[in-house]
């Protein structure tokens, strides 16, 4: 016989078990969104120190260091190269480059987050924003 501290157990953990099962229900796909700042803080670090001892140099350079972030994350199944970034703008400290995938166009916001090293300081994308890609847009 089931004593009846163990039926308001159950009655008490049975909605919350109900909330945690997932019924496949019409939410559609969920987006994914990359973790940023890319590389993060502790890598950017490694790669920094890395770059200080002539290693790591392609992350000096935006396109590269776009390509990467684009490869990091498989937006693309058959890889982003460097001849699909174009780059908008390029200061000392900011940059904006613009990626052309088959379905979208991706606009990547980069920094430099070691300001004091100036252009030996490694690019970081900060911002990512999506947009569709229109057929009557030149490439």
């Amino acid at each position: 016989m089931i004593s009846l501290r163990k039926i308001i157990f159950i009655a008490a953990i049975f909605p919350a078990c109900l909330l945690t099962i997932d019924c496949g229900g019409d939410s559609g796909p969920e987006e994914f969104t990359p973790p940023l700042p890319y590389p993060g803080t502790e890598e950017a670090l490694y790669i920094q120190a890395r770059i200080d001892s002539s290693e790591y140099l392609w992350f000096t350079e935006i396109k590269p260091a776009a390509s990467s972030f684009m490869n990091e994350f498989d937006y693309s199944a058959d890889g982003v190269s460097t001849t699909s970034i174009r780059i908008l703008g390029e200061g000392i400290f900011h940059g904006t480059a613009e990626v052309e995938l088959p379905d979208k166009i991706l606009t990547l916001t980069m920094e430099r987050p070691f300001k004091r090293k100036g252009k030996k300081s490694l690019w970081q994308v900060i911002k990512v924003e999506e947009r569709p890609w229109r057929e009557q847009e030149s490439r």
